[in-house]
């Protein structure tokens, strides 16, 4: 018994510590698009994650402004999610957490 409540414990403490760490609002399309070297170099990228991130922001752009896609907010916002989750993919939690700050605090939004 003594050993379950500890566990138990000891589960819901890393779940809060990873709750805190989790960025609550995701970057938009601007903010991927604004990012620049300077910025994605200020969270240490390596020189293939930050190729891997020019990539996907070029991508993204092709895609997201495409005939097909562009006329259909829906399409666009699910297309936006993927190159987001990407992002996140190459930066990892902490990485992502700080570049969704930076997203929330940039001076120009556009």
């Amino acid at each position: 018994m003594k050993y379950l409540i500890t566990s138990l414990l000891l589960v819901c403490s890393v779940a809060s510590l990873q709750a805190q760490t989790e960025p609550t609002v995701e970057p938009d399309a601007q903010c991927l698009f604004a990012t620049d070297d300077a910025t994605w170099m200020s969270l240490k990228l390596t020189t293939d994650e930050l190729q891997q991130v020019r990539s996907l922001q070029t991508a993204c752009k092709t895609d997201c402004t495409s005939k097909e896609n562009a006329s259909d907010p829906v399409t666009v916002g699910a297309v936006m999610d993927k190159y987001v989750t990407d992002v996140r993919t190459v930066l990892g939690e902490e990485r992502y957490a700080q570049w969704v700050q930076w997203c929330k605090e940039r001076p120009a939004k556009g």
